[in-house]
């Protein structure tokens, strides 16, 4: 089955025109992730537009195209404002998981409503007159990017205004050291897998070669990155901006459970000897580059010294994995450890999570089960 990304390029009219309405209803859903109640709420513009009274309006949009324009049924009857301004406005009771599942649920009537329609067939409910379902088609991709588009940038003012100083700081030649101490660590720990242990469990589901494949991503991409971002301009200012925009952007479960199979084949016949290179490579790489070396990295150009936290910590962790999926104990550096911490530390306070995990670290409360700084 092609993707939908195949769709948009390959795919019928049709597949290609409902591929790029799907694209941008989950760019409008996305809008919302990770923020409080008072930053979706938060106006930062004269208008009544907020975050939250995007997805609000997104869901009045398809409610009028679909339901309205194409099946004659009423706004009174759907609980529709007559004019687009009211559908901004807030209540009291909207709440981001109450607005984003009025919008999931407006979106999937539009679906169903949209099935029975050829792209010729028209809708001779709109206040326009008549037009085709492909018209339709084709101004929801237009409504939906630049309301995207909007939101984008009160997402970014609303999360920059609440940075404050961002204190969380690592010293350079300590994570250049650490980088190379967390390596070295998952390398001697690869090296005591048996040779039959490549293929058993290692985590979720990666096989141990996967795994040690993926971890070991964090040597190839240095190098990688360095390589790529020659003579160009940092765009991230903070080792947390790589985890935040990355988490936003491009953290799809199934790509990374591909790129760790892949990473596992990578490393060939002999796994620990591909590892053994991609680190010499990748420690080397570091040294031969100054701290603000340009990294192209998939969520922006950054500074090395701002690329490291997160190699280390990916590193520190993976090591652990496989560590328990070994059935060993986690060798590797404490000060290794310590960068790892204070990263996923800073991450889940930036995203919102600091009390929980503040009341997990201290013994006054359970973490919860699904958990993550992530």
């Amino acid at each position: 089955m092609e993707s939908r990304a195949e769709q948009t390029l390959v795919g019928t009219e049709r597949e290609q025109l409902e591929a790029f309405v799907e694209d941008n209803r989950a760019e409008i859903l996305a809008l919302l992730d990770g923020l409080t109640e008072e930053q979706a709420r938060r106006r930062l513009v004269p208008s009544r537009t907020t975050l939250l009274g995007l997805v609000k309006h997104a869901a009045f949009v398809e409610g009028v195209w679909f339901p309205v324009a194409l099946d004659g049924r009423t706004r009174d009857e759907l609980g529709l404002p007559d004019h687009p301004d009211a559908s901004f406005e807030l209540t009291d009771e909207d709440t981001i998981a109450s607005v984003s599942a009025q919008y999931r649920a407006a979106a999937e009537e539009s679906r169903r409503v949209a099935a029975s329609y050829a792209l010729d067939d028209l809708a001779l409910h709109n206040r326009r007159g008549p037009l085709t379902l492909r018209w339709v088609l084709v101004h929801l991709v237009e409504e939906l990017a630049r309301h995207a588009g909007h939101g984008d940038i009160l997402r970014e003012q609303v999360l920059a205004g609440d940075r404050g100083g961002r204190p969380i700081s690592f010293g350079a030649r300590s994570l250049r050291d650490e980088y190379a101490a967390a390596g070295a660590a998952l390398v001697s720990l690869a090296a005591s897998v048996p040779a039959s242990g490549w293929d058993s469990p290692g985590l979720g589901e990666w096989t141990v070669r996967d795994l040690v494949g993926h971890a070991g991503r964090s040597f190839v991409t240095v190098s990688t990155y360095l390589t790529s971002g020659r003579g160009k301009t940092p765009e991230l200012d903070h080792p947390l901006d790589y985890a935040r925009v990355f988490r936003l952007a491009h953290a799809d479960p199934d790509a990374i459970t591909e790129r760790g199979r892949q990473a596992g084949r990578d490393l060939g016949p002999d796994p620990v000897a591909g590892l053994r290179a991609q680190y010499d490579a990748a420690v080397a790489a570091v040294e031969a580059h100054p701290d603000d070396a340009p990294v192209d990295t998939p969520a922006g150009v950054m500074r090395l010294a701002d690329y490291l936290p997160s190699r280390v910590f990916e590193l520190v962790v993976h090591t652990d994995d496989l560590a328990r999926a070994l059935g060993a104990s986690a060798p590797g550096s404490v000060p290794a450890r310590t960068i790892a911490t204070t990263f996923a530390a800073a991450l889940a306070a930036e995203g919102r999570e600091d009390a929980v995990l503040l009341r997990g670290l201290t013994g006054r409360g359970d973490l919860p089960e699904d958990f993550t700084a992530l």
